[in-house]
Formats: C-alpha cells, structure tokens, sequence
C-alpha cells in the first residue's frame, strides 16, 4: 500500500502567500490556503482555507490591497466577513452540486429557480423578504397573544398550504370522471367480462349519466 505524499507550491500575492497541496497515494483533494504574518491581521486570519486556488487568490489580492491602503480593519469588519463567509459557503456548495452531478444527476433545489441559477443577490432578496414577512406576522401574533415564528417555520407552513392548494387544483372535475366512465363504459370493453356491451345498454349509460 502507498504512502500518502504531499507537495506544496506557494504563488505570492504581495505579503500573502497562496499555498496549493496536492496528494499523491490517496484520494485527498488539492487543499487551498492564504498565509500571512503580518501582526496587524487578526490571528484567525493568518491562515485560511479556500474552496478553490481562485477563491484563495481573490482573497489573498483583497487582503494585500487593504494592507496597501492601510484599511484592514475596514476589511475584518464583522459585516464584511459575514459576507465573505456566505459567498464561500455558496462556491462550496456549488462544487459540492457540480462534482455530483456526474454520479446522482440531480441539482439541489436552492441551486436555480425560475430557469436560472441562484446567485448570492438572489439568496439575499429571498432571505430579506422572507425576514420582513416573518417580521410582520409576528407582530400581528404578538397582538393576538400567539408565540412568535421564525421564517423558517413559516416558509415551512406556506410550502404546505400551496401544496396542498395545488393538489386540490389537480383533481379532476366530477364531470371528467363521469365522462371518462361513459367512455368506458360505451368502448368495446365496458360490460361484465370485459365483453363490449349491446347498442342499447350503451345508450342508456350516455343517456343517464
């Protein structure tokens, strides 16, 4: 059996390095990583995972240019690493989708709607909303003496109830099911045995019914 072993190439970004290791002798995947030493830097932040060798790279140029203006503090600012954090989470998940797709051929449900693929502002606007309405509701629960409801739980209830209205609006009509009978019934296997059955009998099912 074959040792593992692991070469790591180093490309520099101004004061950041951007450091790519590959495996040989197992299945790992490439890890991707910033380095920098730097005091200034939040502790945390000196050295960092990354979906991809361009999202590290992105990351690395970002941190370099704010070293250079000497605006790193803006750019750790709990705001902007929020955002940082999601828009990786959202690569990530893309790969995970992407890499999948081969084996299960199945997209996951957040990954496009309405015939396009979801980007981070999509995420955003539907989050936004979803929080107003959640928002909203809960002062008028509040008013009527009711517990509060997190957008998840109500997004959870609106995907029942339009289900559930979408299955009621799929049944068919009674006068379908009664013509779909007749059809039946006067074809050439509408009586007992499936024996097609007498002129008669099937001018009186079309005539009563």
């Amino acid at each position: 059996m074959s040792r593992e072993k692991s070469k790591t190439t180093t490309k520099k970004v101004g004061d950041v390095a951007v450091q790519t290791t590959e495996f040989t002798g197992s299945n790992r995947k490439p890890r991707f990583q910033t380095v920098i030493r730097r005091q200034e830097i939040p502790q945390s932040y000196r050295r960092v995972s990354h979906s991809s060798f361009e999202a590290a790279h992105k990351f690395a140029s970002e941190l370099d240019l704010a070293l250079q203006q000497g605006k790193v503090r803006e750019l750790f600012r709990d705001d902007n690493l929020e955002l940082r954090k999601i828009s990786e989470e959202l690569k990530v998940s893309r790969l995970i989708q992407k890499s999948g797709q081969a084996s299960a051929n199945k997209t996951p449900l957040w990954a496009r709607y309405l015939e396009k693929e979801t980007t981070l502002t999509d995420l955003f606007e539907a989050g936004k909303i979803a929080l107003e309405a959640a928002a909203e509701i809960n002062t008028a629960r509040e008013k009527a003496k009711l517990p509060p409801i997190n957008s998840g739980a109500l997004f959870e209830r609106l995907k029942k109830v339009e289900l559930a209205e979408t299955v009621i609006r799929n049944r068919p009509k009674f006068s379908e099911l009664i013509d779909e009978r007749i059809k039946f019934k006067t074809g050439p296997n509408g009586g007992d045995g499936m024996d097609e059955l007498e002129p008669s009998s099937k001018r009186e099912w079309s005539e009563k019914l």
